[in-house]
């Protein structure tokens, strides 16, 4: 018995200002390419049961041809039975307004759970061979359900004589690890050894949370912060053969994410500052062409900042697929005047600037986190303002 995990999608992300030749965001493109790949890669493994834990689209309301994109991908994983569970991202709000991973599940091999936790057994799909199984799907919230929740996996658990699967969206603490900072379900009120594999979906970095428990992690890097995500594990999906334990990892080829060394411009002048972004980008050797490249640059005070050369700065904008100048003043360089050290930056490193420095983050909130949101957010607009 092999089952094909993925979870976090997120098809019709946007992120940056590139598009395609055909208009398209270049990172909506990637992302459906990455999928394209994944799915290239389950028909030649040709699993038992592909289990998709989460966050199919981006958002609630994904453009028409994103939906159609999706539709004929999951279509191509016919007739290999294919359960999704529904994610926050692509969960509407509001009843009414209705879960486009329905119509995914007009598909005949494809069953959809967006609403309540449910139990598919390989008899809904007509299988019929000497492995059944049964899968308890909880999609976003529904681990919410409490003592039915508990029934119903009571229910499955006591199936015997079937590999019992648990697919579910929700933010999970491993064995000693605490992925979401302590705030996180303990993986072990899932009672793990009940379970033969546990199929998560939430967490974007692939995370073994017990032998039995995964997070596959997201097919591409679709965070306000890759270059940090991009430290941890390769981007893919996993294939797991349920009868000896053994998970293998698919990559997925994302986007090519690069962090350069950080530079600590304390007693460097403008020109050496300059010098050492050079440094940085001849280390690359193949150069910035098609990256997603960050630097940053400490202890920068305004007038090191001011007459930095803002053309070149420019130009490599121009050339990677997404290039980010993160400019840090000194801790103790607070004014009124503190945007003046990025006089003629791009906005998006103006707004950087301002509140890593003169914002008064909440207490408890990353002023870093808010920074990043804040970027993505002016970037986002230059592609008609979607999330």
């Amino acid at each position: 018995m092999r089952v094909a995990h993925l979870a976090d999608l997120h098809l019709g992300f946007r992120s940056y200002r590139k598009t395609t030749e055909t208009g398209v965001n270049q990172r909506e493109a990637d992302v459906a390419l990455a999928f394209r790949r994944a799915v290239d890669e389950i028909q030649q493994r040709d699993p038992d049961l592909v289990l998709v834990a989460g966050d199919v689209f981006h958002t609630s309301r994904p453009p028409n041809a994103v939906v159609v994109e999706a539709y004929r991908q999951f279509r191509r994983l016919g007739p290999t039975p294919t359960i999704i569970v529904g994610g926050n991202h692509d969960s509407p709000r509001t009843a009414e307004s209705g879960n486009i991973l329905r119509l995914l599940a007009e598909l005949p091999h494809v069953r959809a759970i967006v609403d309540e936790p449910q139990i598919l057994r390989s008899e809904d799909f007509g299988v019929d061979d000497a492995s059944p199984w049964a899968v308890l799907g909880i999609p976003h919230h529904g681990e919410r359900e409490g003592e039915r929740l508990i029934e119903r996996a009571d229910t499955v658990a006591a199936m015997s004589g079937r590999y019992r699967i648990l697919c579910l969206h929700a933010p999970l603490e491993g064995e000693g690890e605490a992925l979401y900072g302590g705030h996180g379900l303990p993986v072990e009120v899932l009672k793990p050894s009940r379970w033969t594999f546990i199929a998560a979906g939430d967490y974007h970095v692939r995370t073994k949370l017990t032998d039995r428990a995964w997070y596959p992690g997201s097919i591409e890097f679709v965070s306000s912060n890759p270059w940090e995500e991009s430290k941890a594990a390769e981007k893919g999906f996993l294939v797991a053969d349920l009868r000896t334990n053994d998970v293998e990892v698919v990559p997925t080829h994302p986007r090519t994410v690069v962090d350069l060394e950080p530079i600590d411009a304390q007693d460097l002048d403008s020109e050496a500052v300059m010098e050492s972004i050079r440094s940085r980008l001849a280390q690359m050797g193949e150069g910035i062409e098609e990256k997603i490249v960050r630097q940053v640059v400490l202890n920068i005070p305004k007038p090191i900042s001011r007459d930095l050369d803002w053309s070149f700065l420019r130009e490599l904008r121009s050339r990677a697929m997404h290039w980010q100048l993160d400019l840090r003043p000194p801790e103790n360089g607070r004014g009124a005047d503190s945007l003046g050290d990025t006089k003629g930056a791009p906005l998006p490193d103006l707004l950087k600037a301002f509140v890593e420095k003169d914002f008064e983050a909440t207490p408890g909130v990353s002023k870093t986190e808010i920074a990043l949101r804040a970027v993505a957010a002016i970037e986002s607009l230059g592609d008609g303002g979607r999330d």
